[in-house]
C-alpha cells in the first residue's frame, strides 16, 4: 500500500488527468492481476522445501556442532555400559547370593526374588540399572506353582552378558553412522568390517589382496537379507536383532577357521571366491552365461541362467562378483524369504506377479531334458504342475503369488524344483534317502 500511495502522489505531482481515486483503483487492479498470475508455490506441483539434509562438510559449523553433540551423546551412553570388571562383580555377587535347587533331575544354582533383591542392593548403581525386577520376572524357570519363583544363575548371567554385548555393538556401529539417522550405508558397513578384521585372530592373517573380496562377501550377506527393498541402507537395530550379527561375532569366538557352515569365516569366503575364479575361464573378472552354467554347487538350467542375466545387474551381459554373491546366497538359503523374493523375480518371466501353469512348463522343460540326458525317467509336466499347486495353499488354484509362496514354508522347495536338477532329484527320491538314513 505504501508503494501504491507513492505512485498516487507521483501521479498527482505530474498533473495527471486521473483523479487520485481512479488512479488508486487502476493500480490496485493491475497489481491484483499480476498477483493472480503468479504461480502458487504451495500447489501440489511445487511443494516448498521443508527439509535440508546435513552434508558431511568438516568446514560447516552447523555440521561440526552436530558431530560434537553426537560424540558427547555416545560418550554418555558408553559410560552407562558395564565393563569387564563390573561383569565380574556381578558374577561374584551371584555366587554369594545363589542357592541350589532341583530342576528336573539336575541340581542348579538359582536365586529367589529375595536373593535377587539382596544382590541388587549390594551392587553399584551402575549395575543396579541392569538388575530390574522385570528381568527377574522374565527369567523365572521353575514350574512348581507352590514353591517360590526361581531364576537360574546361568540364565541371568548369560542374559546380562548378552545385553552388554548388544549395547557395546550398537555403540560401535553408531560410530560409523555419520549422519546420525540410525542407518548404515554400504561405505559405513565396509569401514566397520575393515576395522573389525584386525581384531579377529582368524582373520588377521588374511592376504591383503584378498581383503576387499572378503569385505564384499560380508557386506553382500547383510544387504541381501536385511535390505530387501534395495534402499542401500540397513537400520542398526535391525542388524542387532538379526542372527547375522551373532554369526559374524562367532568368527571372533571360535578358533576353527575351517568352518564352512559360517559364511563369515575365512575358509567359507575363500570357498565361494575360488568357485568364482574357477568359473572365470576367460580371466576377465566377469562370468558369461556359459561359464555360470558350470557352477559346481548346483545343476542350474539354461532357462534359469538366461533369466538371471535378464533380471540381474550385468556388465556387457556378464556377471560381476557382487551379483554372483547374491545368487550364491539365494541358492544356499532357498527357504529364506529374501532368497525366495530374489528367485521369484527371476522365475516370473512374464512379470505377472505369480507362478502359473505356463511358468512351470517354461522352466521344467529344461529339468526334463537334463533328466533324460542322465537316463532318469522324468515325470510328466502335468504331474509336476499338480504337485507344485498341491504344495502351496493359494487363493486362486493355479496362481501362486510371492506372498503365498513365502507363507507356504515350501517356497525354497518349489523354486528348486524349477531351476536345479539336483534339487529335483533330492525331492523326487526323498523317501529312499530317508529310509537309508534310518536304516542301521
Amino acid at each position: 500500500m505504501v508503494f501504491i500511495f507513492n505512485s498516487v502522489v507521483s501521479a498527482q505531482d505530474g498533473d495527471s488527468a486521473e483523479s487520485s481515486t481512479a488512479l488508486e483503483s487502476r493500480l490496485t487492479r493491475d497489481y491484483y492481476e499480476k498477483w493472480k498470475n503468479t504461480p502458487d508455490v504451495t500447489s501440489s506441483t511445487q511443494v516448498p522445501t521443508f527439509y535440508r539434509r546435513v552434508t558431511p562438510n568438516d568446514q560447516d559449523l552447523h555440521f561440526r556442532l552436530i558431530e560434537e553433540a553426537r560424540g558427547m551423546t555416545l560418550s554418555r551412553i558408553n559410560a552407562r555400559i558395564l565393563d569387564n570388571d563390573e561383569i565380574q562383580e556381578i558374577w561374584n555377587l551371584l555366587q554369594q547370593h545363589a542357592r541350589n535347587a532341583i530342576f528336573g533331575t539336575e541340581e542348579k544354582q538359582c536365586l529367589t526374588y529375595q536373593n535377587y533383591s539382596a544382590m541388587r542392593r549390594a551392587s553399584s548403581l551402575k549395575v543396579q540399572a541392569y538388575l530390574r525386577p522385570t528381568v527377574f520376572l522374565s527369567l523365572i524357570s521353575n514350574t512348581d506353582t507352590e514353591g517360590p519363583d526361581l531364576v537360574k544363575v546361568a540364565d541371568l548371567f548369560n542374559f546380562l552378558v548378552r545385553k552388554v554385548w548388544l549395547e557395546r555393538t550398537r555403540l560401535a556401529l553408531s560410530l560409523y553412522d555419520l549422519e546420525g539417522h540410525g542407518y548404515l550405508k554400504e561405505p559405513d558397513l565396509e569401514q566397520y568390517i575393515e576395522e573389525l578384521i584386525p581384531t579377529i585372530d582368524t582373520l588377521a592373517s588374511m592376504d591383503p589382496e584378498y581383503k576387499k573380496f572378503y569385505v564384499c562377501s560380508v557386506i553382500r550377506k547383510f544387504f541381501f537379507f536385511l535390505d530387501p527393498g534395495k534402499q542401500g541402507k540397513i537400520k542398526i537395530t535391525k542388524m542387532l536383532g538379526s542372527p547375522l550379527m551373532q554369526e559374524l561375532m562367532d568368527v571372533r569366538e571360535t578358533a576353527d577357521k575351517s568352518s564352512k557352515s559360517n559364511w563369515f569365516t575365512l575358509e567359507s569366503s575363500l570357498d565361494v571366491y575360488n568357485d568364482y575364479l574357477s568359473l572365470d575361464k576367460k580371466r576377465n573378472g566377469l562370468l558369461s552365461r556359459e561359464e555360470l552354467l558350470q557352477y559346481p554347487k548346483a545343476s542350474l538350467t539354461p532357462t534359469f541362467v538366461q533369466r538371471v542375466y535378464e533380471e540381474c545387474l550385468t556388465y556387457n551381459d556378464e556377471m560381476d562378483y557382487k551379483t554372483f554373491l547374491d545368487l550364491v546366497l539365494a541358492l544356499t538359503h532357498k527357504n529364506e524369504a529374501a532368497s525366495i523374493r530374489f528367485l521369484f523375480r527371476i522365475i516370473d518371466y512374464k512379470h505377472q506377479g505369480a507362478i502359473d501353469r505356463q511358468t512351470i512348463y517354461h522352466f521344467f522343460r529344461d529339468i526334463s531334458k537334463m533328466l533324460q540326458a542322465d537316463k532318469v525317467m522324468a515325470p510328466s509336466l502335468n504331474d509336476v504342475v499338480a504337485e507344485i499347486f498341491d504344495m502351496v495353499a493359494t487363493k486362486d488354484y493355479g496362481w501362486i503369488t510371492l506372498g503365498e509362496l513365502v507363507a507356504s514354508g515350501l517356497g525354497g522347495t518349489v523354486v528348486g524344483l524349477l531351476i536345479d536338477k539336483d534339487c529335483f532329484l533330492a525331492y523326487e527320491f526323498r523317501e529312499q534317502q530317508q529310509q537309508q538314513n534310518s536304516s542301521p
